[in-house]
């Protein structure tokens, strides 16, 4: 079964790039949104008529990062029928973060970058 839409928030291009790559050969997606800024995502998520399933969410970006991000919309994303779940990527080995991601109600999933269809593919099927 193909997801219906994802959000992918990275201002790394060369990242944002590779995730477009990954979800178009897995074809188990029908729509990927990319965002550069998590400001982006924040004001898509306030005036769309429907939620992604899943965000791909880095940590690390600037003016907004993965964690402000979730502080703002954490609520509205796990309380949403059905609920929207977060994969927060990083390269960071920072034990601190992965806690820190326990933290939030929306978070599935905390990952190392780069994401590769087969991780792409067993959070498609978690999600199913």
């Amino acid at each position: 079964m193909a997801l219906t839409k994802i959000y992918a928030i990275d201002d790394d291009m060369l990242d944002r790039k590779m995730l477009q790559r990954v979800v178009e050969r897995s074809g188990k997606v029908n729509s990927l949104e990319l965002y550069s800024y998590a400001e982006s995502a924040i004001e898509e998520l306030e005036r769309c008529d429907r939620l992604p399933e899943l965000i791909l969410l880095d940590i690390n970006m600037p003016r907004m990062n993965g964690f402000e991000f979730l502080e703002i919309v954490d609520e509205k994303l796990s309380q949403a029928q059905p609920p929207v779940k977060v994969a927060l990527l990083t390269t960071s080995s920072n034990p601190a973060d992965a806690r820190k991601a326990e933290s939030f109600a929306s978070v599935g999933w905390f990952l190392s970058k780069p994401l590769g269809r087969d991780m792409l593919d067993q959070l498609v099927s978690e999600l199913s």
